[in-house]
């Protein structure tokens, strides 16, 4: 018996050493893969300033990740760290979906040129998240042009957020998977916090005021309607209505009826 568990323990020692080497051995098959696999996908220039692969622990880290759409001024993306956690003890060699994804130290500055969010890639086949991404301390920036970045500039700055498990076929799959969000957001020198759970989205500050405003938003539920692009525009819709239509009733309320009401009492 001691010599049966001696040669397990050789064998599983054995195993380790080779997982820890071949991680070496792949650092650089495995950063070219993900370059080259980031770069189809949005038609862009991808550089990654460092990799590093455990095949032990299903762990592949990659840092200073910096994305140039082909297209002069479309898209720029700076991906200070990101995490991708796979199965674990070599196994990631015949299963490739992601367990985890996590995003943090980042800014991505989107162009009206890009149509890149709304864009489907089939051929590529679709990136399954089973357990969720997060996103920590990510800029968004949606600008009608790199070069005027300032021009009705769009921002938000992502402190936190979840999604539950995804799989990603555009840059909106991760929007429809959300789970929790905690961020803030700038538009035309208005600020606001934008605080998303249990499928409701609370604005608050700025022209909403302190109290704020609650829109419920089911994004699961809308799953049924097949295209992305058309989820998109429903929720677009929704938030336009709910959140406009609620300012306009305030700011009739505060500017008209309450001035009117009080010349006759």
């Amino acid at each position: 018996m001691k010599q049966f568990f001696r040669k397990a323990l050789l064998l599983l020692t054995g195993y380790v050493v080779v997982l820890v080497v071949a991680s070496f051995l792949f650092e650089g098959y495995v950063k070219n893969r993900i370059r080259d696999r980031m770069a189809s996908s949005l038609d862009s220039k991808v550089t990654i300033g460092s990799c590093s692969l455990s095949l032990l622990r299903g762990k592949v880290v990659l840092k200073d990740v910096k994305v140039v759409h082909r297209i002069p001024g479309a898209m720029k993306i700076d991906l200070g760290e990101v995490e991708i956690d796979l199965k674990r003890f070599g196994w990631m060699v015949l299963d490739h979906d992601v367990e985890t994804l996590a995003v943090r130290h980042s800014k991505v500055l989107v162009s009206g040129s890009s149509a890149l969010l709304f864009r489907d890639r089939p051929h590529l086949g679709a990136t399954k998240i089973r357990r969720g991404m997060s996103l920590r301390d990510v800029q968004l920036i949606f600008a009608p042009s790199v070069f005027l970045p300032r021009l009705g500039r769009i921002e938000v700055n992502i402190h936190k957020a979840q999604t539950r498990g995804v799989e990603l076929v555009s840059g909106l799959s991760r929007i429809f998977a959300l789970k929790s969000l905690h961020a803030d957001s700038i538009f035309a020198g208005v600020n606001a916090g934008l605080n998303f759970s249990k499928e409701t989205l609370r604005v608050s500050g700025g022209i909403w005021g302190a109290k704020g405003l609650s829109v419920s938003l089911p994004l699961n539920s809308y799953q049924k309607i097949k295209s992305e692009k058309d989820r998109a525009k429903k929720v677009g819709r929704i938030l336009l209505k709910e959140l406009g239509l609620a300012k306009a009733k305030s700011w009739l309320k505060d500017k008209v009826m309450d001035p009117v009401k009080n010349l006759f009492d």
